[in-house]
């Protein structure tokens, strides 16, 4: 289910549909841009200054960790699940980041950095946000950082924290979703 979220909130960034295949010839009749929990559309962020991103394409996946927060009563707990979809646009690289749990969280973010180290830095909120009394974060928030050697990802939290305080220090959580690598919205020839 996870995993749908993701697929679908990178559609959505994309600005077409599962059956639709993004090109650089073919834009989207809608706007194409994210949509705020507001309604509203947001532009993608504007990129710093050029760095090396040209190693980014082997983060481009699907990421999922998932933890349970004990709940009074309802054993064994609330199960938080955290999807992250890394995919290039262009030359940028991006993520859509869903959390469920005690709700939905979905938001967008740039990814910067190498192909050992990348940062998640906050963009916008996605679609209708429920989670019960989300953090605030805003534009330029660094949400975590991944690291990879070999096939381990070592994560180092930052202004987005787990819920469980027993997963707060930096280490391996997130592994590569077994699942389907979500479509990348890129040109096609």
């Amino acid at each position: 289910m996870a995993a749908l979220a993701v697929a679908s909130a990178v559609l959505v960034l994309a600005g077409c549909s599962p059956s639709e295949q993004p090109s650089e010839s073919s834009a989207p009749e809608s706007s194409g841009l994210p949509t705020t929990a507001q309604g509203t559309t947001t532009a993608l962020p504007a990129t710093s200054a050029p760095s090396d991103q040209s190693d980014l394409s082997s983060w481009v996946g699907n990421y999922s960790f998932a933890e349970v927060i004990p709940d009074v009563g309802t054993p064994p707990g609330t199960v938080v699940s955290y999807g992250v979809s890394i995919y290039q646009m262009g030359t940028d690289y991006f993520a859509a980041v869903i959390i469920t749990g005690f709700g939905t969280q979905a938001m967008m973010a740039s990814v910067k950095g190498d192909s050992t180290t990348v940062s998640l830095v906050f963009s916008a909120y996605l679609g209708d946000n429920t989670w019960t009394d989300p953090p605030a974060y805003k534009s330029g928030d660094k949400l975590l950082e991944l690291t990879k050697d070999g096939d381990t990802v070592t994560t180092t939290w930052d202004q987005m924290q787990p819920q469980s305080n027993d997963n707060t220090a930096a280490g391996t959580y997130f592994a590569v979703s077994t699942a389907t690598p979500t479509p990348t919205p890129s040109a096609t020839g």
